[in-house]
């Protein structure tokens, strides 16, 4: 169940909850979050597997320059099963396709089989598109930010017509598209809530 709590959607009776009872004696999960780095918080240190960060070279590197992967690490460490692999390929917004590259190659060396990538690109890139062919595992990406239908207008890995490529467009706490999501009939996988999301008992929104 969703609880709009001050126009803020508490989760609860969600996936959350139901993946912790099911999934109680499930061996961990890793996932690779790869995107602009994690900061080491309080919250989140009991989650984190490991870390690597593309954009200096270091095997360990924890910094979020911009912030939105370190709460997007706080939804993950709801529950205890997922052990988040924060792998970071740019230090600011702009994509970094040679480190996308590379550290979907690292979660191939390291099985880690899920992927949760934050970029979406308007240009496909051929090393790009045979990593993933190349990828064992899932991964999953944005469907992307500019309100475009991906049918008519392409955006990058999410468009690639792969078996392990899973489009994620975001809704509002109405059940509504995000006014900023892509969208797509035959490109576009799934929706979830993607704003103004607060966990249970949590501090933060």
């Amino acid at each position: 169940y969703m609880i709009n709590e001050n126009n803020r959607f508490v989760l609860e009776e969600t996936g959350f909850n139901r993946s912790r009872r099911l999934l109680a004696n499930a061996l961990p999960t890793k996932v690779a979050v790869v995107d602009s780095g994690v900061y080491f918080h309080k919250d989140i240190q009991r989650n984190l597997f490991d870390s690597s960060d593309f954009t200096t070279n270091r095997e360990i590197g924890y910094s979020d320059n911009l912030g939105h992967v370190t709460n997007v690490c706080g939804i993950y460490s709801y529950t205890d099963i997922l052990k988040i692999v924060p792998l970071k390929i740019t230090a600011s917004r702009q994509i970094n396709v040679t480190n996308i590259v590379r550290a979907i190659e690292y979660c191939n060396e390291n099985s880690i089989h899920v992927i949760n990538l934050g970029y979406s690109l308007p240009i496909s890139n051929e090393n790009l598109l045979n990593a993933i062919k190349n990828y064992d595992g899932i991964l999953v990406c944005p469907a992307g930010n500019e309100g475009l239908n991906l049918d008519e207008i392409r955006r990058f890995p999410s468009c690639y017509e792969l078996p392990n490529v899973i489009s994620v467009a975001s809704l509002k706490i109405n059940g509504a598209l995000s006014d900023f999501s892509n969208y797509g009939v035959n490109t576009v996988d799934i929706a979830t809530y993607g704003e103004q999301i607060k966990l249970p008992n949590s501090l933060y929104n």
